[in-house]
């Protein structure tokens, strides 16, 4: 471009006009987009206040923008020459802008993504697309910014303009104090002044959900399956439970369960293990070598909401001492592990939102017997862990990946990791009914049962003939009733109703079983 022609200008217009004209123009030709310089032939019409007030002026705006500004036969005045305020970084070495310089040469960048950058008389404007522009494109933020699929966060994956490699840790989560210090590094290097925190906080999640990765998926896919196969015998091997069916079924449906969640998030996964044994026996241990990093084990309030963000980004979560829980917090724990979606605020989000869940979780237990609640134990999976040898710690940390490579490689070719309905009645429901507490009423009951020859009983009957409970004293809440029901169902009884009068309720002898025989003393012609 040619700007010529100045006296006439400055004669039309007067002089102060004339510079306004000259600066408007030149601006307009520096944000002229793949415009990589312009010329300013001047002539014989440039005077040293031209050059100071409007060339120069225009020439610093022109770096802002890297742009290159030529200007053809300059006078002899003693300002700095054009070439000093080149927006090429790596010529102004020895300049003061030595620093970007040298920068400059370690990066090797280009930077015509400098033209995206938005600018208002020569500055950078405050908006949050410059600050993603600089975040997504400047060679000092290349691999930064990443946003962690699994945990729901921020993270560095390489060190911040203002760290080093010696001080830095990998996939650090990206803290407030960041914030502050990218507004500092912005305004001191970029000269981009950021006022609205809002601006900032906007562009670094936008930026950041430009490069997603999944640190989970990356650790499985590292590492190949060697065709050695174990997974139907690590829970004996390495937690010396008995193997069974049912042992062999538990560790193959938990791996290749939490393989399915990473790859299915939110996948139905309502169940987990519970392994049983003594204290320090190492059951805790052995769940956090396989949760590996994304192994978690705080204790949990269910009753905050916060509680489903501090599960993200763990893989296993251990709840521990089941035993300790009282019939409501079992409830609540029952329902909390069956959820397949987690719904909250994740950072720099503006508003809660659903998240399908990737996270399984562990039981452990010092005691045997630890199901208060007869309903929902389905969800638990007992292991009564050292029956066979003790738990190797050792053997299982040096197999896991070897473990979860072959999950994955069961997953991949369809393998289910839930138990089908006759495994769960012949194999699950058995070992689960083992663990509920037992009532003494139930033997009471059995016994007096085994007494009638009676084919339908009522829970009245039971209450008052076979437990010697006053009618009076029977509670109307039905907790009685309820635990009569339990008992029941549990010596096999089935419960049915009346079709027609009062339409009651009864429970009938298990089918096969004989009632019992009363005997006396018969005639005998054989005394002996």
């Amino acid at each position: 471009m040619s700007l010529t022609d100045f006296n006439d200008m400055i004669t039309a217009h007067g002089k102060p006009r004339a510079f306004e004209l000259i600066k408007q123009i030149i601006d307009a030709s520096l944000l002229q987009k793949n415009t990589g310089s312009i010329t300013v032939d001047v002539g014989g019409a440039l005077t040293d206040d031209i050059v100071k007030k409007i060339i120069i002026p225009a020439i610093r705006d022109g770096i802002d923008n890297h742009r290159t500004v030529l200007i053809a036969d300059p006078p002899d005045i003693e300002s700095p020459p054009p070439e000093a305020y080149t927006a090429d970084p790596v010529a102004n070495a020895g300049t003061k802008n030595a620093p970007e310089a040298a920068q400059a040469r370690e990066w090797g960048g280009d930077d015509s993504w400098r033209n995206l950058l938005l600018s208002k008389n020569g500055s950078l404007i405050d908006c949050r697309e410059n600050v993603f522009t600089m975040l997504c494109h400047h060679p000092a933020w290349a691999g930064v910014l990443w946003a962690d699929e699994f945990s729901r966060k921020i993270v560095k994956r390489q060190p911040a303009p203002w760290e080093t490699p010696a001080n830095f840790t990998p996939d650090a989560e990206w803290k407030d104090d960041d914030d502050l210090r990218l507004g500092m590094w912005l305004a001191q290097h970029e000269k981009l002044v950021v006022r609205n925190e809002r601006n900032l906080t906007a562009a670094i999640g936008w930026c950041a959900r430009e490069h997603k990765f999944h640190p989970v998926i990356e650790h499985l896919e590292s590492f190949t399956w060697d065709r050695i196969s174990r997974i139907d015998d690590w829970v004996t091997d390495f937690l010396g439970v008995k193997k069974t069916e049912y042992s062999v079924l538990v560790g193959r449906f938990f791996l290749i369960g939490m393989v399915a969640r990473i790859y299915l998030p939110g996948c139905s996964m309502r169940f987990m293990p519970i392994l049983e044994g003594g204290q320090y026996r190492g059951k805790s241990s052995a769940l956090r070598i396989l949760g590996g990093p994304w192994f978690g084990d705080t204790s949990l309030d269910l009753n905050n909401k916060d509680s489903y963000q501090l599960i993200q980004g763990k893989w296993l979560y251990e709840i521990g001492e089941l035993d300790a829980f009282n019939k409501a917090e079992s409830t609540r724990i029952k329902a909390f592990v069956s959820s397949q979606v987690d719904t909250f605020r994740a950072p720099y989000d503006r508003a809660p939102r659903d998240w399908p869940r990737q996270i399984v979780f562990g039981g452990t237990t010092n005691q045997d017997e630890y199901f208060k609640d007869t309903t929902g134990n389905t969800r638990y999976w007992p292991l009564r862990v050292e029956e066979v040898e003790p738990i190797n710690l050792e053997g299982l940390a040096q197999v896991r990946d070897q473990l979860l490579a072959e999950a994955r490689y069961l997953f991949e070719a369809g393998e289910r990791w839930h138990p089908l309905r006759d495994e769960q009645l012949r194999l699950f429901e058995p070992e689960q009914e083992a663990r509920e507490i037992s009532d003494p009423w139930q033997s009471g009951i059995a016994t007096w049962l085994e007494s009638t020859t009676r084919e339908r009983i009522t829970v009245l009957d039971v209450l008052s003939e076979g437990l010697k409970i006053e009618i009076g004293k029977i509670d109307g809440a039905k907790q009685m009733s309820t635990r009569v029901g339990v008992a029941m169902r549990r010596l096999g009884w089935t419960k049915k109703r009346e079709t027609t009068g009062n339409r009651e309720y009864y429970y009938v002898r298990p089918a096969g079983a004989s009632p019992a025989v009363k005997t006396g003393e018969a005639d005998d012609d054989m005394p002996f």
